[in-house]
């Protein structure tokens, strides 16, 4: 089996102040017990706070520290290709800068990417997010479920490993608000093999969610147009592929 040597992890971050040094320091912690070269990528996507300042101090104590800023905000799924394609590991590792996920986890992914998977998913068994959330999340990952017919629990975690090449053949769509689903029904149409770990999360203590109350009509609806969009995509895919 193919040996992998380097590790990338990448952290799309949006003022993220509050916690961002603590993420970082305690993802340096636990990496130094991996046996491969590593390297820790923060996408800076804009942020008006003192997330970069942060980060550039802790890039001049550990080199390995890579701070990437976008000049506005970009959003998400830009901030996630940025970083993967910034990544120079053999596998690469995106990781929410909140707060709520455990680096302490990365070792559990690295193991399943050595044997033999290109893609592992976290999944937030015992969640810690508001019922709102949450409801919208088991709503929505059955619907992914239904249409794409990928047994996953919990497709909008936002800690996932990809070896090197699975990651760079996926494109990201900029703008898009469904980054997991776009990545795994791409992995589906070409055969990369993904599996799922449960992974620990935490409260958020600071910063801010994009899930206000006030914004969920307009954010449901983009989510559900993107969402059967790529349907109406993966049901051409089918037919051309049954067509071989």
């Amino acid at each position: 089996m193919e040996q992998l040597k380097t590790l990338s992890i990448v952290y799309p971050a949006y003022n993220e102040e509050g916690i961002i040094e603590n993420v970082i320091k305690d993802t340096a912690k636990a990496l130094q017990n991996i046996l491969l070269n590593w390297e820790i990528i923060i996408v800076n996507d804009g942020s008006t706070d003192n997330t970069l300042p942060i980060l550039e101090n802790l890039n001049k104590i550990e080199s390995r520290i890579i701070p990437i800023t976008h000049l506005s905000n970009k959003g998400y799924a830009s901030a996630t290709k940025t970083g993967i394609n910034s990544a120079k590991g053999d596998i690469i590792i995106i990781i929410d800068s909140d707060g709520q996920q455990e680096p302490k986890d990365i070792p559990d992914f690295i193991s399943k990417i050595n044997s033999g998977y290109d893609i592992v998913v976290g999944w937030k068994k015992n969640r810690q997010d508001s019922l709102l959330r949450i409801f919208l999340s088991k709503v929505y990952n059955f619907i992914f479920r239904y249409f794409f017919k990928l047994p996953l629990h919990d497709v909008d975690c936002g800690f996932r490993a990809l070896k090197k090449d699975a990651a760079k053949s996926i494109k990201i769509q900029d703008g898009s608000i469904i980054v997991g689903t776009q990545m795994f029904v791409q992995a589906k149409k070409m055969n990369i093999k993904i599996t799922e770990i449960p992974v620990r999360h935490y409260p958020r203590k600071t910063g801010d969610t994009i899930f206000k109350l006030w914004k969920m009509p307009q954010m449901v609806s983009s989510i559900l147009f993107e969402l059967c969009k790529m349907k109406i995509e993966y049901i051409k895919w089918e037919k051309m592929k049954g067509k071989r």
